[in-house]
């Protein structure tokens, strides 16, 4: 299925008509507030819940993105992360309207020698052959990042999404374009080597070490190279999956899960710090249970965020205690329905974190969101 234009533009001119100023900024500033530790009326909130078969925006699957720029720009707009842009207006949550390339975790990786592969629905990932890629290859590539296959495609996204919202001149103050996800030196590392990686890591440290520097240079220079494409309307704030962030990048570290907190000091931590010193600050984020190096992440001194991709998996509690000291706000922590209705959830954590509920449908979340209101309003 090809996303015609026609259908775009019933997008977008729905996400203009419905667009209300006022509240959005007392949203972004919500959000703002909220991840520097000052007071807030309610933690910053979005829901996510499947799309509606009956439902006249309906995504198209994903292999036709990576066909189609009209495509990607559509799902963006209608169903990213399971978060809708189109029910704004109904919902009256913190999402804001966010966009970006979307072509998977795999462009810094692809610069060191692989081309992606796409198969059926599935995002594009690294296919490795069956030699495997030595640890020191790393040192020895070459190459100019703008004659990478991924960083043109991404670029050529940028450029369609910034021709067709510059017709819409009502959007400058409402859509926000966003850095690609550049994954991290680990888990690129990791998607070009596979579990040999962790071997080296405990019998070449610092080689492991080094190399991770490497990757990380790479990606501050994709990082570098796209931003100026990227629309963030606050210094100090941008925004990844959805929601907003403190600092200017985000950097996924789920192959943290598998490594002991000394593995992590060792051999990662100075790979991450150089992006975030280089980034003027950052968050890091990790799907899984990850509490177990939050110490070393949180010592990381450009660190200003921490991003989960299940937080119920970790110890939230104890992670909010230790992150409050140096104000790293807690992103996209998952409370449970029953928190929200009664807005308990602001008892822990008055500040210092946004959330992200998920419910079964668009009429549970309007629900869920009318009594967290009203909760909050009564305290």
């Amino acid at each position: 299925m090809i996303v015609e234009q026609k259908q775009l533009n019933e997008v977008i001119e729905h996400c203009i008509n419905t667009y209300d100023q006022a509240r959005t900024r007392i949203s972004m500033r919500r959000n703002f507030d909220a991840l520097s530790y000052r007071k807030v009326d309610r933690l910053p909130v979005v829901y996510q819940y499947p799309s509606d078969k009956n439902s006249r925006w309906r995504p198209v699957d994903n292999r036709f993105t990576y066909k189609c720029n009209t495509a990607m720009l559509y799902n963006q707009l209608i169903n990213a992360w399971d978060l809708h842009c189109v029910d704004h207006d109904l919902l009256k949550d913190d999402l804001p309207f966010t966009v970006r390339p979307n072509w998977g975790t795999v462009t810094v990786a692809s610069l060191f020698g692989f081309v992606p592969e796409q198969r059926d629905d599935q995002t594009p990932w690294i296919r490795r052959g069956e030699t495997p890629y030595e640890l020191d290859s790393v040192f020895d590539a070459n190459f100019d990042i703008k004659d990478g296959l991924w960083v043109k495609k991404i670029i050529k996204t940028y450029e369609y999404y910034h021709e067709v919202l510059s017709r819409y001149p009502e959007l400058k103050d409402v859509m926000i374009i966003t850095l690609p996800d550049l994954q991290g030196p680990f888990d690129t590392l990791e998607q070009i080597m596979g579990e040999s990686l962790f071997l080296e890591m405990i019998d070449r440290p610092d080689v492991v070490r080094n190399a991770l520097i490497r990757v990380a240079e790479v990606q501050i220079d994709c990082m570098r190279l796209f931003e100026t494409y990227c629309t963030e309307p606050e210094p100090g704030f941008s925004h990844q999956h959805g929601t907003c962030i403190r600092g200017n990048i985000l950097i996924r570290n789920d192959s943290a899960v598998m490594i002991s907190p000394e593995l992590y000091a060792e051999t990662v931590s100075a790979a991450d710090s150089m992006i975030l010193q280089e980034a003027h600050g950052g968050a890091v984020h990790s799907c899984g249970k990850i509490d177990h190096v939050i110490d070393q992440i949180i010592s990381l001194p450009n660190v200003v965020g921490i991003d989960f991709g299940q937080s119920y998996m970790n110890d939230v509690q104890i992670i909010y205690q230790k992150a409050k000291i140096r104000e790293i706000p807690l992103l996209r922590i998952r409370p449970t329905i029953e928190e929200m209705t009664d807005a308990s959830i602001l008892d822990t954590y008055p500040t210092g974190m946004t959330l992200v509920v998920e419910t079964d449908s668009l009429q549970q979340a309007l629900k869920v969101h009318e009594a967290y209101l009203n909760a909050s309003e009564k305290r």
